[in-house]
């Protein structure tokens, strides 16, 4: 289950700095997307899935929130 969940969170997240998330070359993301994705493919539960996704998503201007509801999209995707 949790290797379904990654691959699902890694495949959305990538359109998120594709299509929001735009790369500043004076400021950039605070997590980039190698960095996203080394910590997603390192963890071993979707409890500490949840944690980086929610974590990222704060440190690069997001709102806590969002990245809550982020990752709930992807688990919901992963368990239609």
């Amino acid at each position: 289950m949790i290797d379904k969940v990654k691959e699902v969170l890694l495949k959305e997240q990538a359109e998120v700095y594709i299509r929001d998330w735009d790369y500043d070359p004076e400021f950039g993301a605070v997590i980039r997307p190698e960095e996203f994705e080394k910590r997603v493919k390192a963890a071993t539960t979707i409890e500490e899935l949840r944690k980086i996704t929610v974590d990222t998503w704060k440190e690069n201007g997001c709102e806590r929130y969002q990245g809550y509801h982020f990752f709930t999209e992807v688990l919901e995707e992963v368990l239609g």
